[in-house]
C-alpha cells in the first residue's frame, strides 16, 4: 500500500523536485513510503492489531484523519518502536504539518541512526518548511555516515542550490561523480550547477 493520491512527500531522490533551475535527475523514483517503512518495521509487527498498525492501515486507505489520531496515540506509548514514529511522520506530512513530520522523523533518526531513508525524508521536510539550514545539517550527517552514497551528495547539492551556495553545490555534485563514475545523474547535476554558476557570474560581470 502507498500514500493517498497527491500526498506523497517530495523526495530528494525523485526526478521532480520543484526548485527552479535545480539539476535533479534520477533514473528511477525512490521507494514508496510503504516500502521504506517495511525496511524499518519488524516482520512480527506487520500483522498485529495494535494502534500503530491500525493507524498505518488507515493511512494506506487514505483516511488521514484517523491515521493521524491513531498513530499519535501509538507514538505516545513508552515502548513505541521507531517505525511507529516514522509512520506518524508520513501522516503529519499528509495533513500539511511539516514541522510535526520533522519532529517525528528526528525521533526515528535518533533511535535508528543507520536507517538511511529517514535522512532524505527529514531533509525533504525541512526543505518544504523553508529551513534549508536544517536540511543541510541532516544531509551532512548522512554524508559522514554514507560517504560512498551518490544520492546523499546529489541531495545535498540540490539543497545548496536552493540556498544559493553554488560553489558548495558544485563540490557536492563533484563528490557524487567521484563515488559513482558510472551514474549519469551526477554528471548531469554537476554540469547544470556549473552552468548556473557561469550564468550568474556573467550577469554579475555585466552589471
Amino acid at each position: 500500500a502507498g500514500p493517498p493520491p497527491g500526498m506523497t512527500p517530495v523526495h530528494l531522490r525523485a526526478p521532480a523536485l520543484p526548485v527552479p533551475e535545480t539539476p535533479v535527475e534520477r533514473p528511477a523514483a525512490p521507494p514508496s513510503p510503504a516500502e521504506r517503512l517495511r525496511q524499518l518495521r519488524p516482520a512480527t509487527d506487520s500483522a498485529d492489531s495494535s494502534l500503530a498498525s491500525r493507524g498505518w492501515a488507515a493511512y494506506a486507505r487514505g483516511d488521514i484523519h484517523a491515521a493521524g489520531a491513531l498513530l499519535t496515540e501509538a507514538a505516545r506509548e513508552p515502548d513505541a518502536r521507531p517505525w511507529v514514529h516514522y509512520a506518524l511522520g508520513f501522516a503529519r506530512l499528509a495533513e500539511s504539518d511539516v514541522a510535526g513530520a520533522a519532529r517525528a522523523w528526528e525521533r526515528v533518526r535518533s533511535a535508528a541512526p543507520d536507517f538511511n531513508p529517514v535522512y532524505f525524508d527529514l531533509a525533504d521536510a525541512y526543505l518544504q518548511g523553508a529551513d534549508t539550514q536544517a536540511s543541510v545539517r541532516v544531509l551532512r550527517a548522512a554524508q559522514q555516515r554514507w560517504p560512498a552514497d551518490p544520492d546523499v551528495h546529489n541531495a545535498l547539492g540540490v539543497v545548496q542550490l536552493r540556498r544559493g551556495a553554488l560553489d558548495d553545490a558544485v563540490e557536492s555534485f563533484q563528490q557524487a561523480v567521484t563515488v559513482a563514475p558510472s551514474d549519469p545523474a551526477g554528471y548531469f547535476n554537476l554540469g547544470r550547477a556549473r552552468q548556473i554558476r557561469y550564468l550568474q557570474s556573467r550577469r554579475y560581470n555585466a552589471a
